[in-house]
């Protein structure tokens, strides 16, 4: 076991050295750091975090620390998600080496899976407010396709130019969101796959509005704003699941 966990950490310090260069290598118009202060300032924030988390993992040999990680890395993979995804498929001669460095930074949430793997067991009953909150906040994502999300730009169903890619892995992470929180609530699987695709749900839902913080907020439409907030409601929801699981008692002794 102890040989998995540093390979699921050595895995995620790869991710997160990656994800660390492609703030300032080309992704396709130029670098996250000159295409926009708040986004680049953002995902240093979220892979400066993930390191510290990583760090605290090797330190006090936790587990949470590698959840910690793992999902904090998500948040910035769901961001470096955006660009190639909305070229997908036939557009993808347009990006640059940075946008492919930005993906490869989900070695940060598959190492912290593989340093969890197996330890992943339902020992309690997840929160029940968590999980209402978890899903309402799916239901306003899946509503948020549809409604222009940019000015001009059409919706993330149908971007302007770019057609449905972005708005079909939107709904992928949906199902799949769903189907770990639904098997986290029926104790067949425990949190961790909920807590890591919750990551990379607010970091893909994050995308256009933190490119228009602070002064473009105004270009923002429905779209965006119920796309943003419904996945930082995945978020908070997975997060309270977890940390508000409910000890069930044991069945009285039979006489």
């Amino acid at each position: 076991m102890d040989g998995q966990v540093a390979l699921g950490r050595g895995i995620a310090a790869v991710g997160i050295a990656l994800g660390l260069i492609a703030i300032w290598i080309d992704f396709g118009p130029s670098s996250y750091w000159t295409y926009d202060g708040s986004l680049a300032g953002l995902l240093l924030i979220l892979q400066v975090g993930a390191l510290l988390a990583l760090i605290g993992a090797f330190v006090d040999r936790s587990r949470e620390y590698d959840l910690a990680y793992g999902m904090i890395g998500g948040v910035g993979f769901g961001i470096y998600l955006f660009w190639p995804s909305v070229f997908a498929f036939d557009q993808w001669d347009q990006l640059d080496m940075g946008a492919w460095l930005g993906l490869c930074s989900a070695l940060t949430f598959i190492g912290a899976s593989v340093a969890t793997w197996g330890t992943d067991r339902p020992a309690s009953r997840p929160s029940g407010l968590g999980a209402v909150v978890a899903l309402v906040g799916l239901g306003l994502i899946v509503v948020g396709l549809f409604p222009e999300f940019v000015t001009g730009q059409g919706s993330y169903w149908n971007i302007t130019g770019a057609g449905h890619a972005f708005g079909v892995l939107i709904l992928i992470l949906v199902v799949l969101e769903a189907l770990s929180i639904a098997a986290a609530w029926t104790r067949s699987a425990g949190m961790d796959s909920a807590l890591l695709l919750g990551g990379v749900t607010l970091g893909a839902g994050i995308a256009i509005p933190s490119q228009s913080a602070f002064d473009h907020f105004g270009d923002l439409g429905t779209g965006a704003w119920l796309l943003g907030v419904g996945s930082l409601l995945v978020a908070v929801g997975v997060l309270v699941m977890w940390a508000l699981s409910e000890e069930e008692a044991p069945e009285p002794a039979t006489v």
